[in-house]
């Protein structure tokens, strides 16, 4: 997977992958254990036993869905998009990724959060040490616009994926064909916050919010003669080629 959904425009922002995040909080972590979640009923059960005390949560939140086996679109709607809806405020937007390695569950999850009107992370690998970054971007999924996912692969590419409207707007207008202004980049960013997928951190008026893409990721590099002695990163002859 090469990152969140986006075209070539963006994803030039930043054409390199820099260290990970690490303006991005450490997530709340949660396992369902559960094999199969096939009606409304046990999916209430489920939500209510591992989710519901969650819904106060600032931190990213990561559903590790890989003990579920089988999840029908109606415990899905249920499970995830419900308890979302209740969840979620103005305040608390509640940033969350649902992570499974099941291709039917993905596909299940994500047609449930566009159904509901609802936007998540999506999460196709997840290292077994909560220390370590992802590996892979995770997927932009739900009631999410193009132009939605444009500013969340824009943010997350940037270096440390952090950066105020000011500094947004002037790589946008860097790479686009059109000047974009720190009051359109505000705009942006914003109505991505309130859909849960970035994070906003107050700063000094003077300097202007930082806005936060929520995941630490670090993509992995296979080792190659190129690389091995250089801790795994392409060295500068390499690079340049």
């Amino acid at each position: 997977m090469a990152g969140p959904s986006g075209n070539a425009l963006v994803t030039s922002v930043v054409d390199r992958v820099v260290a990970p995040n690490q303006a991005a909080p450490s997530p709340v972590r949660v396992k369902l254990s559960d094999p199969i979640i096939a009606d409304r009923g046990r999916a209430l059960i489920v939500r209510d036993r591992y989710l519901a005390a969650l819904e106060d949560e600032r931190r990213p939140i990561i559903v590790d869905l890989n003990g579920v086996h089988v999840l029908t679109a109606p415990a899905a709607d249920e499970l995830l998009v419900r308890w979302l809806e209740r969840a979620r405020s103005p305040r608390n937007p509640l940033v969350v990724a649902f992570a499974t390695f099941v291709q039917d569950i993905r596909e299940t999850v994500a047609t449930s959060l566009l159904q509901g009107r609802q936007a998540a992370y999506i999460i196709n690998s997840l290292p077994r040490d909560e220390r370590w970054p992802l590996r892979e971007y995770p997927d932009v999924a739900g009631d999410v616009t193009a132009a939605q996912r444009e500013t969340v692969t824009a943010l997350a590419r940037m270096p440390g994926g952090i950066a105020t409207a000011r500094r947004f707007a002037e790589a946008m207008t860097s790479v686009g064909d059109k000047e974009m202004t720190p009051t359109g980049a505000t705009n942006r960013l914003n109505d991505c916050v309130a859909l849960g997928l970035l994070l906003r951190l107050s700063q000094p008026r003077t300097t202007g919010d930082s806005f936060i893409y929520p995941w630490r990721v670090e993509p992995f590099v296979p080792k190659t003669p190129a690389t091995a002695g250089n801790g795994g990163r392409p060295t500068s002859r390499t690079a340049s080629r």
